[in-house]
C-alpha cells in the first residue's frame, strides 16, 4: 500500500475513533441538576447546643465522596455522575468572620447525607439538607439570655452601661424569648462587657465564637486572656458593622461565625483561661446606638 494511502487510512480511522469518543463523552456528561435553596440546623439537643440563627452561605457537594464543587446558595448544581443509587453528601459552608472572601466548610456541623439517590440526565431535583452539631462539640460559653443569670458583666471604667435581658416582641424559634440588649447615647456613650473565663484548647485546635446580633452601630468583639501570671488583658479581634435593614425600619438579625483558632493557639502557652469582650461607643450622628445579642457561643471539639 502506498505510504500516502496508509497515512490517510490511519488519519480517517483516528478521526472516526475520536469522533465516536467525543460523542460518547458528550452523551455521558449530560448532567442532572440538584437544587439547594437553604440549610436547616437541628436543635433537638438545645439544652446542650443552644439554638441560633442559620447563616450557611454555601453548599459543599460530594457524590460518592467525590467533590463536585462549592456553590453559593441558592444554587442549581450540575451533577455528571448520572446513575441509580448514588450517595450525595452536602457540607455546610460559611463566610468565616462574616467575610465573603474567606469561606470554609463549618467543621462543627455534620454533613448531610442522602443515600440511594437516582441522578438522571437533564433532570432537576431538590434537597434541603439538615445538619447537626457533632456530638463531640463542646460549648463552654452558651449564653441565650433565657436565664436571668448572665454570663456577661460590665467592666469597671467604661461607664455604668451593662447588658440587659429583654423579651422579644416577635416570635422567632431560633431566638426564643429573650435576648441581650445594650443602649448608648450622648450621656452614656461607652460600654465594655466581658464573659466569664473558660478553658480552651490550643495547638491549632479549632475554636469559634458564634453570635446572633442586630445593631445600628459598630461594636468590637475581643478575646480576653488570663495569663499564668499577671493581670488579664484583651485585644480586639473584629469590628462588626451595623446590620442591614433590608427595607425595614429596623435592622435585621445577622449571624457571624468568628474564627479564634489562631489567637487562642498563639496565646496558649501563656494563658490559663479565655473570655469574650464586647466594646462599643455611641455613634454621635444617631439619637441612640443600640445592640441586640443572642446565642453567644464559644465552640470547640
Amino acid at each position: 500500500m502506498h505510504l500516502k494511502t496508509v497515512v490517510y487510512t490511519l488519519f480517517i480511522g483516528a478521526f472516526i475513533f475520536l469522533s465516536s469518543c467525543n460523542r460518547d463523552n458528550l452523551e455521558a456528561t449530560v448532567p442532572g441538576y440538584l437544587v439547594i435553596d437553604t440549610f436547616n440546623v437541628n436543635y433537638s439537643e438545645a439544652n446542650r447546643t443552644g439554638r441560633g440563627l442559620i447563616n450557611i452561605s454555601d453548599a459543599w457537594v460530594y457524590v460518592n465522596d467525590d467533590i463536585q464543587g462549592v456553590f453559593e446558595l441558592p444554587a442549581k448544581i450540575p451533577l455528571t455522575d448520572v446513575g441509580e443509587g448514588q450517595t450525595i453528601t452536602i457540607g455546610p459552608g460559611i463566610k468565616v468572620n462574616g467575610i465573603a472572601a474567606t469561606r470554609d466548610e463549618y467543621q462543627f456541623y455534620q454533613r448531610a447525607v442522602f443515600q440511594d439517590i437516582d441522578i438522571t440526565a437533564d433532570s432537576v431535583f431538590k434537597l434541603t439538607p439538615t445538619v447537626d452539631y457533632y456530638s463531640t462539640t463542646e460549648f463552654p460559653l452558651l449564653e441565650n439570655f433565657e436565664s436571668s443569670i448572665l454570663a456577661f458583666d460590665s467592666i469597671p471604667g467604661y461607664g455604668d452601661v451593662t447588658i440587659d435581658r429583654v423579651r422579644l416582641d416577635e416570635n422567632d424559634p431560633y431566638l426564643e424569648r429573650y435576648v441581650g440588649y445594650i443602649r448608648l447615647n450622648s450621656s452614656e456613650p461607652d460600654v465594655k462587657i466581658i464573659s466569664q473565663y473558660y478553658t480552651l484548647p490550643g495547638s491549632g485546635s479549632p475554636v469559634y465564637f458564634e453570635i446572633d446580633y442586630r445593631c445600628n452601630a459598630r461594636y468590637v468583639i475581643g478575646l480576653a486572656i488570663q495569663p499564668t501570671s499577671g493581670s488579664a488583658y484583651d485585644y480586639p479581634i473584629m469590628t462588626v458593622n451595623p446590620t442591614n435593614n433590608n427595607g425595614s425600619s429596623e435592622p435585621a438579625w445577622n449571624k457571624i461565625y468568628l474564627d479564634l483558632t489562631d489567637q487562642v493557639s498563639f496565646a496558649d502557652e501563656d494563658a490559663l483561661y479565655f473570655g469574650i469582650t464586647i466594646t462599643a461607643t455611641h455613634t454621635t450622628s444617631l439619637d441612640s446606638s443600640y445592640f441586640y445579642f443572642d446565642n453567644m457561643k464559644l465552640v470547640h471539639s
